[in-house]
């Protein structure tokens, strides 16, 4: 399940990415930044806890963490409600997402 991490989970939130900032850089940075009140960001989290986070900022999304296999099809069902352009994460949860989405044709995969 994804949750959207509400105003009293945030600070939970700012601790985690704290504590794993080197993971998840610039999330933090953003999370810092904008917090969770302006309208073009929004933060989501995969399952309880906060092991995996999503950044939504405009059309883009940042995950934080790894999806595990039973989270794949809720990622998926999000982001395909989304209307997401660009998508940055680990190299594992990329390279599930474009396995998982390649029969669509509708995204590209560069690795860098």
């Amino acid at each position: 399940m994804i949750n959207r991490i509400v105003d009293n989970e945030f600070d939970q939130l700012l601790q985690h990415l704290g504590q794993n900032y080197s993971n998840c850089f610039y999330i933090y940075i953003d999370a810092i930044t904008y917090g969770n009140t302006d309208p073009n960001v929004s933060f989501y989290r995969i399952g309880d806890g906060f092991k995996c986070v999503i950044m939504k900022y405009y059309d883009s999304i940042q995950i934080a963490g790894e999806v595990h296999s039973e989270d794949e099809t809720n990622l998926l069902s999000f982001l395909k409600n989304e209307d997401v352009k660009m998508i940055t994460g680990t190299k594992n949860t990329l390279t599930m997402l474009h396995n998982k989405m390649m029969n669509n044709g509708t995204h590209e995969y560069v690795e860098v």
